[in-house]
């Protein structure tokens, strides 16, 4: 079944690509890069119009009659019409446009990995030093800037009970500073815009790592999910 993380995600993508469509990403640009059919070009549209489609579909399916969306229904709905050759013309175009991205970060880059890897101790040390923890990933919902969650706040205005936050993250097992709890439980209960400006402000700084301390545990950051998800679920 596809659910309501899917449809962040589904909404997001569909959108990212509907900005490389009509911004030109799929013609030829001023590097080289190998030219794509007009053919192909018409049906990668074809392609991103279903996708639109589809994504028209799961939001009403799933937000609007809190129903589902059936694997099969989704494989039809996103089977894909483009030939195998056409297909491997969009695979060849698109390592064209890595490979010249590539180029152009590191002639812009300010850091010389190839100085690192030419020193096997040096290339221990930089891993080692590297912070690590898990695959690099996105979770969308964190991509919002505070900006974006001050929008969201003021147009939803949820209730904001600051000691029951508190507790469930804390029961949760996930952190939030002293400053912070303290914080949360002076406000009591009260819907976000009926909080002063100064009152708006400190709230959205939870959605935020601090600047200090200089690094975080895990439990802080997945803190920020936890405010977000019972705030703006």
């Amino acid at each position: 079944m596809i659910n309501r993380i899917a449809i962040v995600l589904l909404i997001s993508g569909s959108l990212a690509c509907k900005e490389r469509s009509s911004s030109g990403a799929l013609s030829v640009d001023s590097k080289g890069i190998h030219e794509i059919s007009e053919e192909l070009r018409e049906s990668v549209d074809i392609e991103l119009r279903k996708f639109s489609a589809a994504r028209t579909l799961l939001s009403q399916r799933v937000l609007a009659e809190d129903s589902t969306v059936t694997k099969n229904e989704w494989n039809q709905l996103l089977a894909s019409k483009l030939s195998p050759e056409g297909l491997a013309s969009l695979s060849a175009w698109h390592q064209a446009v890595a490979r010249a991205a590539k180029l152009e970060n590191i002639r812009r880059s300010t850091i010389d990995l190839d100085r690192i890897r030419r020193s096997a101790e040096a290339t221990a040390k930089f891993c080692e030093t590297v912070p690590k923890g898990g695959m690099l990933h996105i979770h969308p919902s964190g991509t919002m800037s505070k900006e974006t969650v001050g929008e969201l706040l003021e147009t939803y205005n949820p209730v904001i009970d600051g000691p029951k936050l508190v507790k469930t993250i804390i029961d949760s097992k996930m952190l939030l500073y002293g400053d912070e709890i303290t914080l949360l439980e002076s406000m009591g209960q009260k819907q976000f815009r009926d909080l002063d400006l100064e009152m708006q402000e400190r709230f959205l700084r939870l959605f935020a790592l601090p600047k200090t301390p200089y690094t975080h545990e895990f439990e802080r950051f997945d803190a920020f999910f936890a405010v977000k998800d019972l705030l703006l679920k």
